[in-house]
């Protein structure tokens, strides 16, 4: 029993001294968010990005807004990137289902800030909409792709829109491409987003001393408890 103590004991002191933290990961850095992209069932957007922290991702935030009358959710996916289709150019994968979708998750218009279809639009009631995600391992340098999807099955001309601004993101860009095309085109203004990673801190030497004189005291505990280890005295 004394044994099984230590040995919780001891895990939970390890768990204590390396524990994961939700950062934010990579973000627009826009001054003026003064465009915005129209996703509606007769074109797909994506940004793409360069993971920073190796860890899981665990959400986005997408800097949104929609049509007062859209019903529908707005979907929304991590994907792997692709070298195929630009010279030189990485761009977002085309399947919206398989191995390289990472993560997927849908946005409800409720949660959206509505503006009526009148002459134009005012891009101040956009929000940043936090998007929570199923956990999903990321490592430092690779890029993904966020992809944003109408989930209306006929063209009504309407749904929601992603702000976009400038200065551009550096390490990645915009795409859009019909969704019966496999042909993405990029060169507009970046989209506002940021990503959040549990990123687990390497050990210092600090906690790797003291996780190492733990370990040592438990050995050292369990041996003392073990009857085939103690000494008997001699039968005379």
């Amino acid at each position: 029993m004394k044994t099984l103590i230590l040995i919780l004991a001891l895990t939970a002191c390890c768990a204590s001294i390396v524990s994961a933290t939700v950062v934010v990961d990579q973000a627009t850095d826009a001054q003026e968010f003064s465009g915005a992209t129209h996703i509606y069932s007769m074109e797909v957007w994506s940004q793409s990005f360069r993971v920073g922290k190796t860890g899981e991702m665990t959400g986005i935030d997408l800097l949104l807004m929609r049509d007062e009358i859209v019903q529908l959710p707005l979907l929304v996916d991590v994907r792997m990137m692709s070298v195929e289709g630009l010279p030189l150019a990485e761009i977002p994968t085309v399947a919206d289902d398989g191995a390289n979708v990472l993560a997927k998750a849908s946005v409800l218009p409720e949660n959206v800030p509505s503006m009526p279809r009148v002459v134009g639009y005012d891009l101040n009631a956009a929000i940043m909409v936090h998007v929570a995600l199923p956990r999903f391992s990321v490592t430092e340098g690779q890029s993904l792709a966020i992809v944003l999807r109408s989930s209306a099955p006929l063209d009504t001309g309407l749904g929601y829109m992603w702000l976009t601004g400038y200065p551009t993101y550096p390490q990645g860009e915009m795409f859009s491409r019909p969704p019966d095309s496999t042909q993405w085109t990029s060169g507009f203004a970046d989209a506002g987003f940021r990503t959040y990673v549990d990123v687990v801190p390497e050990p210092t030497t600090f906690t790797l001393a003291a996780t190492s004189v733990v370990l040592i005291a438990a050995v050292r505990t369990i041996s003392g408890n073990n009857p085939s280890r103690r000494l008997r005295r001699p039968q005379g």
